[in-house]
């Protein structure tokens, strides 16, 4: 297994992660369908996570497969 820290070129592949995990679980907040996060929103989020001094986001990946995502925030 690897896992790093996000980077941009994640953010396609962290919209059909998390999209996935609304049709798999409960546990999240959004239903199916509900998440309409576009590219260039998902790609400011990430520079606003990478760029900031409390926040980090780790990726568990796994034969090419992301699994999941580890987002971090400190006070």
């Amino acid at each position: 297994m690897q896992i790093r820290l996000i980077q941009t070129l994640d953010a396609a592949q962290m919209i059909e992660l998390n999209r996935a995990l609304d049709t798999e679980t409960d546990f999240m907040l959004m239903e199916p369908g509900e998440r309409t996060t576009s590219l260039e929103q998902q790609v400011s989020r990430i520079n606003a996570i990478t760029a900031s001094d409390t926040e980090t986001c780790s990726l568990p990946k796994m034969i090419a497969i992301w699994w999941g995502s580890l987002l971090s925030r400190r006070e």
